[in-house]
């Protein structure tokens, strides 16, 4: 059986998602409970796949992660979870076998700035990005294939900060 599991995560405390030697990530721990609560024997006989992948300090509240296991499912979310500080698993559902979460149809990444900054300056460059550009200026991984369409950019006020809201297929690492 493959399962999907949705899940959140407070970034400042992980030097990323991607498992790093030595380095505690995100994807290592959710690796490490897996395995040590005997839900999965290995990442990749589990056939462990994530969503997406943040960099340093980005935190999460709705990235998923499939594999396949013969695990109860009703028994995973609450052992997970008291398996993990800083990592929040809050849904899971049975997907098809061939199911791989790197294949998502949009992502969607939201930026707190100070309220301070200027909206309609703010909102006026944002809209420069919208659509499709070679955005090899923008990572730290220049030899892949770096042109991307930004969807949608919004610009909201609420509370004391300006909300930015990317949507997109997929982006560029340290995008």
């Amino acid at each position: 059986m493959r399962l999907a599991l949705k899940f959140g995560y407070d970034g400042t405390v992980f030097q990323g998602y991607q498992r790093q030697k030595g380095l505690m990530t995100v994807e290592g721990e959710l690796i490490n409970a897996l395995k040590s609560l005997g839900i999965i024997d290995d990442e990749k006989g589990a056939n462990f796949r994530s969503a997406s992948r943040t960099d340093k300090g980005v935190s999460a509240i709705g990235n998923v992660l499939s594999f396949d296991n013969d695990f109860k499912r009703e028994n995973i979310l609450p052992a997970l979870n008291a398996q993990l500080d800083d990592v929040w698993l809050w849904g899971i559902a049975s997907v098809p076998e061939d199911f791989n979460p790197r294949h998502a149809e949009m992502r969607w990444y939201r930026y707190h700035l100070p309220s301070e900054l200027d909206e309609k300056t703010i909102e006026h460059g944002a809209k420069l990005f919208v659509g499709e550009h070679d955005l090899r200026s923008y990572t730290k991984r220049a030899e892949e294939d770096t042109v991307r369409t930004i969807d949608s950019i919004t610009v909201k006020k609420e509370d004391d900060f300006l909300m930015l809201d990317f949507k997109a297929r997929g982006f560029l690492w340290n995008m």
